[in-house]
């Protein structure tokens, strides 16, 4: 089966930068497997569909990376 994979290269950055914020879009969601649903049971026992409480039912989530650039070991 094929797996989907995204790599993020850090690289210290030029000038003075000190925090940075990345968002990745359109992940598929690993609690659902992507599927936005898992089936369930209403009040009288028939099976229905209920949303993925993680994505809600969108099949896909995002990842947001956040950075702080310091010295190395801390405050000197």
């Amino acid at each position: 089966m094929s797996e989907e994979s995204r790599m993020i290269t850090v690289r210290a950055p030029h000038g003075h930068i000190t925090h940075e914020h990345l968002v990745l879009h359109g992940l598929r969601c690993g609690y659902c497997q992507g599927n936005g649903w898992f089936w369930g049971h209403d009040e009288i026992g028939e099976s229905v569909k209920e949303p993925c409480p993680i994505c809600k039912g969108r099949k896909t989530v995002e990842a947001e990376v956040r950075i702080e650039w310091k010295a190395e070991g801390g405050e000197r």
